[in-house]
């Protein structure tokens, strides 16, 4: 049985936040990461980066869009389930929007207004 070290990038750093782990599911947009005696470690604003069975290592990439993404993704979701058009589906697609504005101010400030 596969037993995963997980690592977390988040931007340029990367460090171990896990070991054994034996499972991942995204509920709610949070990543559960199950280990093998059953503990889990809930990870926001990420997703799977690269996965790697022969070495037996995962590793995430954490982004601040991510939250806000996954829950627009879970209206969606529920619009085509349901078969109704929601319009908390416009609201959170503007906060990903709003999310992904603030990063591109953030890089602008920090490398192009010097």
């Amino acid at each position: 049985m596969c037993e995963f070290s997980v690592y977390l990038k988040v931007g340029l750093k990367e460090e171990k936040i896990a070991e054994d782990i034996t499972s991942v599911k995204l509920e709610n947009g949070v990543l559960v990461l199950r280990d093998v005696l059953g503990a889990t470690k809930n990870i926001t604003n990420a997703i799977v980066g690269d996965l790697n069975v022969d070495k037996e290592v995962m590793r995430l990439r954490q982004l601040p869009v991510l939250s806000q993404l996954m829950n627009f993704i879970r209206i969606y979701e529920n619009c085509l389930i349901e078969e109704k058009y929601v319009e908390e589906l416009e609201t959170a697609w503007d906060e990903v929007k709003a999310e992904g504005d603030s990063v591109l101010r953030g890089l602008w400030m920090k490398y192009v207004k010097r």
